[in-house]
């Protein structure tokens, strides 16, 4: 009963601040609620780490910025900055033994409908892309994270959610 009575107790008080779920994640960011409302931007990388570039880049400087930023991918944009493609590990793998591979552009062996995710969609929510195998034959582990006038903004790794506590 005392149980009971202390809950009630505290929804009234929680009722009457106005107090939200959104101020439970600033005051509790490390709980279950605090977790299912993290969104992609709290744990995107951005800035120097993200690998974006001209589609028109040979498919060897290509190679260069997915090693040098080590997230296994690459954001390719058109004259205009707006997202045109991705190229990823296994898209280079696929390709490799192609004719003439060294003379390609990125824009030759680019996925042309990449998977994206909002700066302000919830992780939860992109593990879920990521997860929805009936939309793709292949294991997607990123994605790229887009304004709203489809500028890269960010990528979202699979490892990224692993470490921000979802699985």
């Amino acid at each position: 009963m005392s149980l009971a009575l202390g809950d009630a107790l505290a929804i009234t008080l929680l009722e009457r601040k106005g107090f939200t779920a959104k101020d439970f994640k600033i005051y509790h960011p490390g709980g279950k609620l605090g977790q299912q409302l993290m969104r992609v931007s709290e744990i995107m990388h951005t800035g120097d780490k993200l690998p974006v570039a001209s589609e028109n880049i040979s498919v060897r400087e290509a190679v260069d910025i997915i090693s040098k930023k080590s997230l296994g991918c690459i954001a390719l944009v058109d004259a205009n900055g707006v997202l045109s493609g991705l190229i990823t590990d296994g898209d280079l793998r696929r390709h490799l033994l192609d004719d003439n591979i060294a003379q390609k552009t990125a824009k030759d062996i680019m996925s042309r409908t990449p998977r994206t995710a909002a700066p302000d969609m919830m992780v939860a929510e992109a593990m879920a892309v990521m997860n929805d195998l009936k939309n793709t034959f292949r294991k997607i582990t990123t994605l790229i994270v887009v304004d709203n006038t489809q500028k890269p903004v960010g990528v979202l790794h699979l490892h990224d959610c692993l470490r921000a506590g979802f699985a």
